[in-house]
């Protein structure tokens, strides 16, 4: 079972199983909706139950400029897809191209009229992902969120932990980190930019 948000209205959704239950929302006020647990309920097979959890809600990012790191997949992906579905331009980073890329073209299918583009890089490397950094704010005249969502672990017991899997840990988690939000601040304030930095 998940909230949903219509709104300022909070509601649950079941899983679908076609039926149509009382329960009125704003984007429905005969009070019909589908038992579904879909994050997207508008694409049930209820034909008569469909509706647009966005339509009667102002979009909160409607043309702000986010950036997020290592988003590919996981809750990097779903931070690009909550600021795609609420109107922001996003650029979304992962680490290989082809992952990448295939995040942004099921973005762009979800939501066809979004501005949503990759830009694959290690955030590792520090100077790739600071030309990244200022590569987005140059296409977009600015930055106004960025979210710093890389990071990784090395599973491993203590007294086995290398020298290469700790520096790669700390090249990531610190260093790539550090620096990327450096240069996302610098974007903001060479542009009078009061924008927002989260540390995932």
């Amino acid at each position: 079972m998940r909230i949903l948000i219509e709104g300022a209205v909070l509601y649950r959704t079941q899983v679908c199983k076609n039926e149509v239950i009382a329960g009125k929302s704003p984007a429905d006020p005969a009070g019909r909706r589908c038992r579904c647990d879909l994050m997207t309920p508008w694409n049930c097979s209820n034909e008569n139950t469909r509706f647009n959890r966005f339509s009667d809600m102002t979009k909160r990012f409607e043309n702000k400029r986010a950036l997020v790191t290592a988003a590919s997949v996981g809750i990097g992906y779903e931070i690009c897809r909550q600021f795609v579905a609420e109107g922001a331009v996003v650029g979304l980073n992962a680490r290989r191209p082809e992952t990448t890329q295939a995040a942004v073209d099921k973005l762009r299918s979800d939501y066809p009229n979004s501005s949503v583009t990759p830009y694959p890089c290690d955030v590792a490397d520090v100077e790739a992902i600071q030309k990244i950094v200022a590569h987005f704010a140059a296409q977009n005249d600015g930055i106004d969120i960025f979210v710093a969502n890389a990071g990784i672990t090395v599973f491993a017991p203590f007294l086995k932990v290398n020298p290469d899997e700790f520096d790669r840990l700390m090249n990531v988690n610190m260093r790539g980190t550090y620096f990327s939000v450096q240069e996302a601040a610098r974007q903001m304030i060479q542009r009078g930019i009061k924008g927002r930095i989260i540390l995932m």
